[in-house]
């Protein structure tokens, strides 16, 4: 009367036995995605986010934080507090339909647009830009960043390269006589052929009038040696 139940302690035993791979086969499948997981986390590390979401993974697990990882965020942080700072003065000075900023990893974007810039064919900067170009000019010198500035023109009939040439020139040397380095600024000059909005009317030809300043980020340099 006891081989039934020897028989069962026999199969409980054997498939007690035969399920072991079950749990290394978990184990192997846990580890698999943990380095996908890193794997995916990988390649968008190299990025302004990514470099400081590592920073932020370093500090939490308790690691020293790397030096040079350290420099690349801090300069990251200078920079979007610069852009902060710049859109805070121009929406708290009303200026918010002339003068559009857009960031991205490469620059920090200034689009002077509208006749308060520039009158049709006329390359003087307008009194009105003074106080823009005045601020400006305080906060890059809280940074080293280079400057690249663009002149642009509508498609009126004329010299435009030259004219979006010495628009561009127009800025600079007004930046420059507010104490910023010449070696950090650069000039393109691009003429009738990047406009915002076709030149169909007074109004959109106004607003291709312009001058676009870009403060580049360090971002390219700073991500290639980190």
């Amino acid at each position: 009367m006891q081989e039934p139940i020897e028989q069962n302690n026999e199969v409980e035993t054997i498939l007690a036995n035969t399920n072991r791979w079950a749990v290394s086969y978990g184990d192997l499948m846990s580890v698999l995605m943990c380095l996908f997981l890193l794997l995916y986390s990988f390649s968008s590390i190299n990025t302004i986010e990514g470099k400081k979401k590592l920073e932020t993974i370093q500090k939490l697990f308790g690691g020293e934080s790397d030096k040079q990882l350290m420099n690349v965020v801090k300069q990251i942080n200078l920079e979007e507090s610069t852009a902060k700072e710049i859109r805070g003065f121009i929406e708290g000075s009303n200026l918010s339909g002339y003068v559009v900023i857009k960031v991205d990893d490469f620059q920090i974007k200034l689009m002077m647009t509208q006749a308060i810039m520039f009158e049709s064919g006329r390359t003087t900067i307008a009194p009105k830009i003074t106080l823009i170009l005045d601020k400006l000019a305080q906060m890059l010198k809280k940074i080293d960043n280079r400057i690249e500035i663009e002149g642009h023109t509508d498609d009126s009939p004329g010299s435009n390269f030259e004219i979006s040439v010495e628009r561009s020139l127009s800025v600079i040397d007004y930046l420059i006589a507010k104490g910023i380095s010449p070696d950090r600024i650069s000039l393109i000059g691009m003429g009738s052929f990047h406009p915002l909005v076709p030149n169909s009317n007074d109004e959109n030809r106004s607003r291709n009038r312009r001058v676009e300043i870009n403060i580049l980020r360090k971002q390219a340099d700073l991500l290639k040696n980190s």
